[in-house]
């Protein structure tokens, strides 16, 4: 009898040491979004959710997703639209990007720092003023208000707190592809939220 409990615990054991050596840390977070001037978007707030698995290592790979409702500059419509008409008013636009990242974050104490980089896909979708579109109906021509893009980043950050349940903050710089014919632009994203270890 002694002989099976102790064949028991063996075979469990490799189960139990691969359960202590990793973490799942689930986020929500708020934050801010500002665009370079290619991008021609004003400064926005930014929402969403992070999972993140790592190894006792603390290396391991994190999937993001988040949202943003920014507007177009004053005027901005006519240069993507590649046309000269006056529309000086700016527009709703809506960036939902997916994202998953290369992700280390250092061992132990009341304030761990990380760092992340990797790949991702931005969704863009803007709002035409009714000018535009009449400008456009008069010409006979469409416009594809949806747009997307590639983008790749990196980041560091901070975990507070000893309990199942710490303070996250971080700072990403993420690179995208080129929106509506505009050329490539650069979003520096900062966020804060609560995040859940189990």
């Amino acid at each position: 009898m002694k002989r099976a409990l102790f064949l028991v615990a063996l075979g469990l054991s490799p189960v139990a040491g691969v359960r202590a050596q990793e973490a799942h840390v689930v986020t929500a977070f708020l934050g801010e979004q500002f665009y370079d001037s290619s991008a021609a978007a004003e400064a926005s707030g930014v929402l969403g959710v992070r999972w993140a698995w790592y190894a006792r290592t603390g290396h391991g790979f994190e999937f993001s997703l988040d949202y943003a409702r920014t507007r177009l500059e004053a005027g901005a419509l006519p240069a993507f639209l590649g046309l000269n008409f006056d529309d000086p008013q700016t527009l709703p636009e809506e960036l939902e990007r997916v994202a998953v990242d290369y992700s280390h974050v250092s061992r132990g104490g009341l304030v761990r720092p990380y760092v992340n980089a990797g790949l991702g896909y931005l969704r863009a979708t803007i709002s035409m003023s009714a000018r535009a579109e009449s400008v456009l109906t008069s010409l006979g021509r469409t416009f594809d208000t949806g747009d997307n893009a590639l983008t790749y980043g990196a980041g560091a950050g901070v975990l507070v707190g000893e309990d199942r349940l710490r303070f996250r903050y971080d700072v990403r710089v993420i690179r995208f592809g080129k929106l509506f014919n505009n050329g490539n632009g650069t979003t520096l994203q900062t966020t804060g939220g609560f995040a859940w270890i189990f």
